[in-house]
């Protein structure tokens, strides 16, 4: 059985918040079919979900917990001011202890959420070890509709400067994928748009409901 490294951007368990739902049931598939070594990171407000999610993957053979990591606003904020030439959303989730801990013993990474999409990133040029991008959103045309539609003056140059950063970075982060997991054809044409390989990107639609099995 194939061992994969799983970065989680949200504590991935169930919980009342969207995001740390899905991951779980996109944990739970993965695991249906591979070894994996899960990397969490988790907000305030998923903190009192921690013990038993530990007790989940105890429960689950396929399951290994390597680590939980908080992440606090001053985390947001300094990771921010760190890479202030990168786009915020993007480097909200990075941690520099296992950047460099961690050993190249895995088939493959799969990033969950654009929030860790920079650390998933660093990770796999430095282990050397293909990338799988599970994308929910596309950043920059996010952005690009906040920009457009904000009335206010000084969020609209913020949302214009994040915009600008995210366009020259987002297409290259993905580009380095060996494959593009998205919800819905909508998005896979999106990214066609930005002149990603339609051979790499994969449409799972819902993909917490099936099983998640990627070929070589």
């Amino acid at each position: 059985m194939k061992k994969i490294l799983y970065i989680s951007s949200f504590l991935p368990y169930d919980t009342p918040f969207a995001g740390s739902k899905t991951s779980y049931r996109i944990l739970k598939n993965i695991a249906k079919n591979y070894k994996v070594n899960l990397l969490s990171f988790s907000t305030e407000v998923e903190k009192k979900y921690v013990e038993d999610f530990k007790q989940f993957c105890k429960n689950e053979s396929n399951i290994n917990l390597i680590d939980i990591v908080h992440v606090s606003n001053f985390t947001r904020v300094f990771n921010s001011l760190l890479f202030f030439f990168l786009p915020a959303f993007l480097v909200a989730r990075f941690s520099f202890k296992y950047l460099f801990s961690l050993k190249k013993q895995y088939d493959f990474i799969y990033i969950d959420w654009s929030q860790s999409i920079v650390f998933g990133y660093l990770l796999s040029k430095i282990l050397d070890i293909p990338i799988i991008y599970s994308v929910a959103d596309i950043i920059t045309q996010s952005l690009e509709r906040k920009y457009k539609e904000e009335k206010n003056f000084l969020k609209k140059l913020i949302f214009g400067f994040e915009y600008f950063k995210t366009k020259s970075i987002e297409k290259k982060l993905l580009d380095s994928g060996r494959l593009i997991v998205v919800q819905s054809a909508k998005d896979k044409n999106i990214l066609v748009d930005m002149k990603i390989d339609e051979e790499k990107i994969l449409v799972i639609a819902p993909y917490f409901n099936q099983d998640m099995l990627f070929e070589e």
